[in-house]
């Protein structure tokens, strides 16, 4: 059986295009909702301060995420 969409093969968390993590798709067992908690889970334990750019950067299917703080 075919899986109903198929996991990035490198996701990359980044600060102001600086790799912080990165680490495989298939790591991220449950899909893509799973990487995206994650994703929040480390903004919340990072300190992030005004004008910083946080992306979390994805291979095919999925595209980049980015949040800038104000």
């Amino acid at each position: 059986m075919q899986p109903a969409f198929s996991l990035p093969d490198l996701a990359m968390l980044l600060r102001d295009g600086g790799v912080m993590k990165q680490g495989k798709g298939a790591n991220v067992l449950a899909g893509p909702l799973s990487a995206l908690h994650y994703f929040l889970k480390e903004l919340r334990a990072c300190p992030a301060q005004a004008r910083q750019r946080w992306s979390a950067d994805f291979d095919a299917p999925l595209s980049r995420l980015s949040v800038i703080f104000t």
